[in-house]
């Protein structure tokens, strides 16, 4: 007879193992920063990650047997999204501890997003204050449906793949930021870069709308 060996505490350490086994793959902490724009299909996630629907479907399997995504059901299409706010949390301390702590992300970081020529990015704090005195115009570079689920008051959607057709149409009196998924989302560098090119004052958020959520500063959404 074959005896067991586990303790409670045993038990719970193979348990914690579980989540951090669940997202211990890049495409799966790509997913979670997906879903933590907000819901999306398995064909969204999959074309927002670059997989095939049949990875990305495995993938999401993974995560949601760790019980770090909820689905809900919509006819024959499932949703996803995260389970609840503190994956996000967890999310970005993983992300932040790299950066600290490995040479190889900060240099990532140093050369992309913080390159020569790029002004310092705007805090939330600054750009809340900015928005009250109405002196900065904000762009919302996501795809539209993160744009419809969440977005920072005030702020226009100009998704990056529309933004040049839009250059004509902003106001070049003025400062703008444009902001993204988060802080190491490509999204707002390549905005802000294309609109620097031509001509625009311009500054990113240092966050993104995520982070902004879970500060406790107002969204809106579209109905």
């Amino acid at each position: 007879m074959t005896i067991s060996r586990d303790t409670p505490k045993s038990l719970l350490f193979k348990h914690f193992a579980r989540v951090a086994q669940a997202i211990s793959h890049a495409a799966r902490i790509e997913i979670l920063d997906l879903l933590a724009q907000g819901e999306k299909s398995v064909d969204a996630v999959a074309r927002g990650s670059r997989l095939t629907l049949k990875n990305a479907s495995a993938h999401l399997r993974i995560l949601r047997e760790a019980a770090l995504v909820a689905t809900r059901r919509d006819g024959t299409r499932i949703y996803y999204r995260l389970a609840e706010p503190e994956v996000h949390a967890v999310l970005r301390a993983v992300q932040g501890l790299a950066e600290r702590r490995l040479a190889e992300v900060r240099e990532i970081v140093r050369d992309y997003f913080a390159a020569d020529g790029q002004l310092e990015p705007v805090t939330m704090e600054e750009l809340q204050a900015r928005l009250a005195a109405d002196d900065v115009t904000l762009l919302d570079v996501r795809p539209p449906d993160e744009y419809a689920q969440g977005h920072i008051p005030g702020a226009i959607s100009v998704p990056l793949s529309d933004l040049p057709r839009h250059l004509d149409t902003l106001p070049r009196d003025r400062q703008v930021v444009a902001y993204c998924r988060g802080a190491y989302c490509v999204l707002a560098v390549e905005a802000a870069a294309l609109l620097a090119r031509t001509g625009f004052t311009v500054r990113r958020l240092a966050h993104g709308m995520p982070d902004w959520a879970a500060r406790g500063f107002p969204v809106e959404r579209q109905s």
